[in-house]
């Protein structure tokens, strides 16, 4: 059990040992060939984890504490494929999965309510596929030379441009949603103004690295001061470490680092953790930060030993643990004096997800009500005594509190906040969206443009899907980034010639899952392609187009002039979209 003061640690052996010795690695199962991996490793089973909470929640800004050199922050700089989620404003039927009979007999109002039904019917994607669509990300770390490379990371990418002599140029993904990037150097447990009013914190792998005070106060200024709706904390399984099975000869001491501050005798996985928490005592901790600041808190993990040995069956898990002899600290641990009951859910990556309770809901705590910091608060607010894991009940070895006590390892304080300087500001910049975000064409345009693109992409039998579709460059620049337009085309345009209808893919979810139709499309010699009318007819017929919206498009759009190429230019016309194609929207 955690005990309830912060600076007395020490542990059941207080000074450190050094390390027992270790077992044979010369039988075969213990070689690099046959050694047990995670897959996916656990570096990118945390991230996607992380990623897909945000995902979830539809988080719209995010803190990364402990950022470093911005792997997780290029994930979150990544942009959304479009603005809007299908097929989302299509809700499945409340009462009904069969289709209901149209009040209105008319063969328009048949087919429209067959379309619509088609809609209803395709099968969601889980929540946390979801499309990210950020538009603030806020990194933190207290190393200058970590940010350094963090901001490179999060630089918005050079534009393309095609070559002398190429024919094509590589695809830039757009981005339809403006980003604003941001990175501090300071330590966690400083205040800082700007991390208000965020919707989401993360912090991978971060908890292990925090001083005392730093841990301490973790808490209050983040679930406390910042009280973002959405914050997630991963950090090690310590009862996990006697599983891992050392993969050769080069790699005896691979995850076995005796405790450096010499707190306890437990052997950490990397040199620079200051502490490794048992499920015990994370869940201990992160049940006591909810129920202080107002969350509840659930856990999870990555990384599970039944994925390690790759085996669904209990007892294909090695017994005892392969590496127990090198982790003293842990030989009465009940991971170590049995298998796991579900090796499934034993994980060597543990993960606690708060969420903010809403004020005036039920079970809202009686202890709900906090001061709120005046605007020149520069500290965080005291927090309760939250102690190191680890801590023995009647303590006699004290945390050195001088960053020049002696520690056993030089570089304890290395990567630690010292003092509680203001944060600095060492990085911002803007990622700015396409051009045509949210200024679309008139959905007569664009369904003139899906033949095309049907035509020259589609399956040969006058059909496509939807995410397919979604591939074409000016198709998705006509639609301003929503991809909800191309299916509004067809159940608004087709009302009079009802050329178009909506199939399901088997197997498949969301745009994936919608194949769109073209009941006018002939098949063409060798395969290809054709349309009833010419292409010279078509485009006589885009001249004379009357939009129910614009009026006559070519009116609308104004008198346009100059080369067809990438680029957009701002339209003259009042009644046109914000944003046109030089020479139209053909």
């Amino acid at each position: 059990m955690v005990t309830d003061d912060l600076q007395n640690l020490s542990l059941e052996d207080s000074q450190p040992t050094s390390l027992p010795p270790q077992p044979s690695l010369s039988d075969p199962s213990s070689n690099k060939a046959s050694a047990p991996f995670f897959f996916p490793p656990l570096w990118l089973a945390r991230r996607t984890a992380c990623i897909s909470a945000l995902r979830k929640e539809g988080i719209r800004s995010v803190v990364e504490l402990g950022c470093g050199p911005g792997a997780v922050l290029s994930l979150l700089t990544q942009p959304a494929e479009h603005l809007d989620e299908f097929p989302s404003l299509y809700p499945p039927e409340p009462y009904s999965s069969s289709p209901s009979s149209p009040s209105v007999s008319s063969p328009s109002a048949i087919a429209r309510s067959q379309k619509l039904q088609v809609l209803r019917s395709i099968p969601r994607r889980n929540p946390t596929e979801n499309e990210l669509h950020l538009r603030k990300v806020i990194g933190v770390d207290i190393r200058a030379d970590s940010l350094q490379q963090a901001a490179k990371v999060v630089e918005p990418p050079a534009p393309t441009e095609r070559r002398e002599g190429e024919s094509w140029s590589p695809r830039q993904q757009e981005r339809w949603e403006g980003l604003s990037v941001q990175l501090y150097e300071g330590g966690l447990e400083v205040y800082n103004e700007a991390l208000e009013n965020v919707e989401a914190v993360i912090a991978t792998e971060v908890l292990e690295h925090l001083t005392p005070n730093a841990f301490k106060k973790f808490p209050s200024t983040v679930l406390g001061l910042y009280g973002p709706r959405l914050c997630i904390v991963t950090t090690p399984n310590h009862e996990f470490n006697p599983y891992f099975v050392a993969s050769g000869k080069e790699e005896e001491t691979l995850h076995r680092f005796v405790d450096p501050t010499g707190r306890t005798n437990r052997v950490f996985r990397d040199e620079d953790h200051q502490f490794e928490m048992t499920r015990e005592e994370f869940e201990e901790w992160a049940t006591k930060a909810a129920d202080d600041y107002d969350y509840t808190v659930s856990f999870s993990g990555v990384g599970s030993l039944a994925g390690y040995f790759n085996t669904s069956s209990r007892s294909s898990i090695p017994f005892p643990p392969p590496s127990l002899s090198a982790h003293p600290a842990l030989i009465n641990s009940p991971a170590s004096l049995a298998v796991p009951d579900n090796p499934s859910t034993f994980y060597a990556t543990q993960i606690a997800t708060f969420r903010k309770i809403i004020p005036n809901e039920a079970e809202r705590s009686p202890r709900s009500h906090r001061p709120t910091p005046l605007p020149f608060f520069s500290s965080p607010l005291s927090s309760p005594n939250i102690p190191l894991p680890g801590s023995p009940t009647s303590p006699t070895t004290a945390l050195p509190s001088d960053p020049s006590a002696p520690t056993g390892r030089p570089s304890f304080f290395s990567r630690q906040s010292t003092s509680p300087t203001p944060h600095k500001l060492v990085h911002s910049v803007s990622h700015p969206a396409h051009p045509s975000a949210s200024a679309s064409a008139p959905l007569s345009i664009i369904l003139r443009h899906l033949k095309t693109v049907l035509r020259d992409s589609g399956d040969g039998e006058g059909g496509i899907t939807l995410r397919r579709a979604w591939g074409n460059d000016e198709l998705r620049e006509l639609c301003g980034g929503t991809i909800g337009n191309i299916v509004d085309a067809v159940l608004e345009e087709d009302e009079r010639e009802m050329e178009w209808e909506f199939e399901l893919v088997e197997g498949k979810e969301g745009y994936e899952a919608l194949r769109i139709v073209w009941l006018a499309f002939e098949k063409g010699e060798g395969g290809l392609g054709s349309v009833t009318e010419s292409r010279e007819e078509e485009e006589e017929e885009e001249d004379e187009v009357e939009d129910p919206d614009y009026g006559d498009v070519d009116e609308a759009l104004g008198d346009w002039e100059g080369e067809a190429d990438d680029g957009w230019a701002p339209a003259e016309s009042a009644s046109a979209p914000s944003f046109i194609r030089p020479g139209g929207w053909r």
